[in-house]
């Protein structure tokens, strides 16, 4: 009789023990400053955004940061719960789980959209007018497995990814080893006006290389085992980034003051 109520017991408490483990997750996040979406020095954007959407749904989140390559695999290997501020690349989905509508993902409920552009030397040979490049001998630098190296690869370009840092891709365009440096628009306008090394030799050209919706991406383990905690993450995220609340608070970030 006491064996048959403590297995009753224990079968009563599963599911709280479920609850509290989905409430819990360790999210990777690059390692790498990438203004104003991460800051190391202090929360960026995708943390605001996440202490609310933490606050909304009760889900707590833990923050491992490590290069964003290693990132994309150990969400593929389940090793960590998922990564924040990803763009969809089609060959993701086989590395984790994204707020889809049919067989897109569902923009309304994205992280937030960057664009990227473009940076050269002065009196640089290299353009790109929307569609495809003139001037270009060498290569684009882009950091390491970013997903604008698609959209290069498919204008033509020769892509180097062997840099994981943004300010190295710069470096790498003023040593002449790459023609130009692909980055995130607003961190690649930030380096070179607070940076006399980038903003005395290089200058941004043309229109945006590429305009993507980034998101917050589960592994498929943690997306099986928690399906409706999932989607009140991306519920509350698309709620919190159209809040007037959290607008407040990123303003200053966006420079909107």
């Amino acid at each position: 009789m006491r064996l048959r109520m403590i297995i009753a017991s224990l079968l009563a408490a599963l599911p709280a023990l479920a609850e509290q483990h989905a409430k819990n997750l360790t999210l990777c996040v690059e390692d790498q400053e990438n203004h104003p979406w991460i800051l190391l020095d202090r929360p960026g954007y995708v943390a605001i955004m996440l202490e609310m959407v933490s606050q909304r749904t009760g889900l707590r989140f833990q923050y491992v940061h490590k290069p964003w390559k290693r990132c994309l695999l150990e969400m593929q290997q389940n090793a960590v719960d998922g990564i924040v501020n990803a763009s969809f690349v089609p060959e993701r989905l086989a590395m984790g789980v994204y707020p889809m509508r049919g067989e897109q993902p569902d923009t309304s409920r994205r992280m937030l959209d960057i664009t990227y552009s473009l940076y050269r030397p002065h009196n640089s040979p290299l353009n790109w007018d929307g569609k495809q490049f003139s001037g270009l001998r060498k290569a684009i630098g882009a950091q390491t497995k970013f997903s604008v190296i698609g959209p290069l690869q498919a204008a033509g370009a020769k892509v180097d990814d062997s840099r994981k840092d943004a300010k190295d891709v710069l470096r790498y365009t003023l040593m002449g080893v790459v023609d130009g440096a692909a980055l995130l628009t607003y961190n690649g306008d930030r380096l070179l006006a607070e940076n006399p090394e980038f903003g005395s030799t290089l200058e941004k050209v043309g229109p945006p290389l590429a305009q993507t919706a980034n998101y917050l991406v589960f592994s498929h383990q943690w997306a099986r085992q928690n399906a409706q905690a999932a989607q009140a993450a991306w519920d509350a995220v698309a709620a919190v980034r159209d809040s007037a609340e959290f607008r407040t608070k990123v303003a200053p970030l966006l420079g909107r003051n």
